[in-house]
């Protein structure tokens, strides 16, 4: 496989922002999971989490500014901005990132050139 032709730093900035959103929204006992595989002339990279989900009805919202799902498991929210900034990055970069269907918890994926 290639390797993807893009800035790390934005790129970290990306999986920080979706870490952080995974850590959180999943309960202590609950698990995030990161994985990255190519994918033909891209690579995509999931973070995954155990925790309550987002409703269908939510999903599209949460890629605009000062939207934020549910509060995590401490009682304590973000701005808003995560998803917005993450998508802002990995469009710069060629790339798309979307909510994938999942039975458990939340499936971020996103995939760039390389």
């Amino acid at each position: 496989p290639r390797p993807a032709r893009a800035d790390p730093e934005r790129l970290q900035r990306v999986l920080f922002n979706l870490i952080q959103n995974a850590i959180r929204h999943t309960p202590a006992d609950g698990s995030v999971t990161v994985r990255a595989e190519p994918a033909g002339d891209w690579v995509e990279i999931e973070v995954a989490d155990t925790g309550a989900g987002i409703p269908r009805e939510d999903r599209e919202r949460l890629f605009q500014p000062f939207v934020r799902g549910q509060l995590d498991a401490g009682g304590a929210g973000g701005a808003g901005l995560g998803l917005v900034i993450s998508k802002a990055i990995v469009e710069a970069h060629g790339g798309r990132i979307w909510l994938a269907d999942s039975d458990v918890g939340t499936r971020v994926r996103f995939v760039i050139p390389t």
